[in-house]
């Protein structure tokens, strides 16, 4: 169960990939305070063509480096 952040906790943060498409990823983020639950929040990522709506591939060199965080089992 999650529990408040108050305003002079030091808050870390992590990041995992949670998913990974053709287009699109998405990253989760979870905040813990003194090891403890804070938050957590997922953001979907979509890779469009500059100066338009038109999704595409993820770029190689991007996708790459997400690959090589991905966990095992999402793989």
């Amino acid at each position: 169960m999650a529990g408040p952040a108050g305003f002079d906790d030091d808050i870390d943060i992590a990041v995992t990939v949670a998913r990974l498409g053709n287009s699109s990823f998405e990253l989760t983020y979870t905040a813990t305070v003194a090891g403890r639950p804070a938050c957590t929040g997922t953001v979907t990522y979509v890779s469009v063509k500059p100066g338009t709506a038109e999704a595409v591939p993820i770029p190689a060199d991007v996708r790459a480096k997400l690959e090589a965080v991905l966990p095992a089992a999402s793989a």
